[in-house]
């Protein structure tokens, strides 16, 4: 008998499950499609994670990759102050990132749906009060309540995965 593992927290799944007993994750698609013995059940999330490197070296300051839907490829965003992730509406002039081309939109994505922040401390990310919810990791965000960052950490916005990477701390002498 086979099973999918949870891509978040690696929890072995009936096959067919569309999303995580457990940590509520998306169990669809080509990235979540991990199939095991569910008599040797995985020891982790980290079993099946990709170790993303495209971004080495080509990280300008206040730089942050981002890998959406376990892309090869980053996207390369500047964090002067902050990036709302949402969905372009027309007539609406807030500035963000469009998720609308990564499926955004059939992914649940609200067109506010979380924001990243630079602060002294690093990069904060707070959910807007989006209508299907942001993850850190495993952990469900309580809307407008902010959450550092790690470089590494996975981003949940509704079913739209979202890998980060970016340098601590960038240089004080740059802005």
């Amino acid at each position: 008998m086979s099973g999918m593992i949870c891509p978040v927290c690696g929890t072995v799944n009936a096959h067919g499950t569309l999303v995580c007993s457990n940590c509520g994750a998306a169990l669809a698609g080509e990235w979540t499609m991990k199939t095991v013995s569910l008599g040797n059940p995985a020891s982790g999330a980290n079993r099946f994670r990709k170790q993303r490197i495209a971004h080495i070296g080509k990280l300008p300051p206040h730089a942050a990759a981002l890998y959406i839907n376990n892309s090869e490829t980053p996207s390369i965003v500047l964090i002067t102050s902050e990036i709302i992730f949402g969905r372009n509406v027309a007539g609406d002039e807030t500035p963000r990132f469009d998720l609308t081309n990564f499926q955004g939109q059939e992914r649940g994505v609200s067109r506010k749906h979380a924001i990243l922040k630079r602060i002294p401390e690093g990069i904060i990310v707070e959910d807007m009060g989006s209508s299907n919810g942001s993850w850190l990791n495993e952990s469900l965000l309580k809307p407008f309540t902010p959450s550092l960052l790690q470089s590494g950490d996975r981003l949940r916005l509704s079913q739209v995965e979202v890998e980060i990477y970016f340098a601590e701390k960038p240089a004080a002498t740059e802005k």
